[in-house]
């Protein structure tokens, strides 16, 4: 019986001691600034991705299918030809469909057949670029969809972007603490918003309109990626 009551005061006194530190824990106040940090990188281009359309049209769906995989199948070792390697050559699109007779009274009646295919050309060698494009066209393309100049294997491009963005904001916040006498003393909080990869495209109008298509490769100059990193920082200031 003695012992139970040695248990009672014990614990009572144990939820007291709880109960005072979570008051003190309470009564801190923490004084903080929260700052956004950006940065922006331009850099070169070392990978493309062209896409090559092939679109043919028959009477029969065979034929039309057959057409364009002959096509397909010459372009593929065009290109192989001049050293690009099978793996990177894909089918990244491949579309049937029929064509329709526009007269009033005929909707339903088909009166041919289109099959589109896209090939998906990735290339390391920038100077290639035109080179890819030319073989294309003459070996029955009937289009160039786009060309997306991008850079590969980008994690140390990314991280360089996010310290640039940190630093940006620690400089943020060091004007506000020091504009307002106070000083950081820590970090409380740090938030990768993201970090974005703004690819260079040429895009098929373009090509279209550029004098690409005569005998000679044409000439393809890539403008810089941008590339931008936000972050979210939380200073503990005193």
């Amino acid at each position: 019986m003695k012992f139970h009551k040695i248990l009672l005061i014990v614990s009572i006194l144990c939820m007291f001691h709880v109960i005072t530190y979570a008051n003190e824990n309470n009564s801190l106040t923490i004084n903080t600034i929260t700052v956004e940090g950006n940065s922006e990188m331009s850099i070169a281009p070392n990978q493309a991705t062209i896409q090559i359309g092939i679109t043919t049209s028959a009477n029969d769906a065979g034929e039309a299918e057959t057409k364009n995989n002959q096509i397909a199948n010459q372009i593929q070792k065009a290109l192989e030809y001049i050293g690009t390697n099978k793996k990177e050559i894909k089918t990244t699109q491949y579309n049937f469909y029929p064509i329709y007779n526009n007269q009033e009274n005929n909707h339903h009646e088909i009166i041919a057949y289109t099959v589109s295919n896209t090939l998906s050309i990735t290339s390391s060698d920038l100077s290639k670029v035109g080179t890819i494009i030319d073989v294309g066209v003459k070996n029955g393309a009937t289009n160039i969809n786009s060309i997306n100049f991008t850079v590969k294997d980008n994690d140390n491009i990314k991280n360089t972007a996010l310290v640039a963005a940190i630093e940006n904001a620690k400089a943020k916040a060091d004007i506000i603490a020091k504009t307002i006498n106070k000083k950081i003393v820590n970090v409380v909080a740090v938030k990768e918003n993201n970090v974005y990869f703004q690819p260079s495209t040429i895009s098929r109008y373009a090509l279209m309109k550029s004098e690409s298509f005569d005998s000679t490769a044409p000439s393809i100059n890539p403008d810089n990626i941008k590339v931008n990193a936000n972050v979210e920082i939380i200073f503990e200031i005193q």
